[in-house]
């Protein structure tokens, strides 16, 4: 079995150009998780259903009916990630805040990047809890498992 025998042939793509809200129409409407981007005949990138969610929590319009203090936290969050040892870290997590509790959601690079952050969001003033949706990137390396997926034939 290889790719040709799984993939689906009636591509969903859309422009560079194309606005938020008809990406989200056509996920929608077409049942799909994620619209390759092309220009031209050239994939320039995807934007997944996670990719539109973190856009439009971490757009400051989208924050219009958030209180003041959970405002002030998040200001806070990413005022800090703009700091050294942050500002030249790959790890860059969305913040959404409600209530005094910080959600932090992303792929991050290490699990000591991850409990960084946590300390990092835990420490500002008026946080009431944090919790963590973020993910650790897996890099697989190829020379702790040297024959995997499989060895190549002679």
């Amino acid at each position: 079995m290889n790719a040709a025998d799984i993939m689906t042939t009636r591509l969903t793509t859309a422009a560079p150009d194309t606005a938020l809200a008809e990406l989200v129409h056509l996920m929608v409407d077409r049942h799909v998780r994620a619209v390759p981007i092309l220009e031209g005949d050239k994939l320039v990138g995807i934007v997944t259903q996670s990719d539109i969610i973190r856009a439009l929590a971490s757009r400051d319009g989208a924050m219009a009916a958030v209180s003041d203090p959970d405002r002030r936290i998040r200001e806070a969050f990413n005022a800090a990630l703009a700091r050294p040892p942050w500002s030249d870290a790959a790890s860059n997590p969305t913040c959404i805040v409600d209530a005094g509790v910080v959600n932090l959601w992303g792929v991050i690079d290490s699990e000591t990047d991850r409990q960084a952050l946590l300390g990092l969001a835990r420490s500002l003033p008026g946080v009431r809890a944090v919790e963590d949706h973020m993910r650790v990137q897996s890099n697989i390396d190829p020379f702790d498992r040297p024959n995997w997926p499989v060895p190549a034939p002679p």
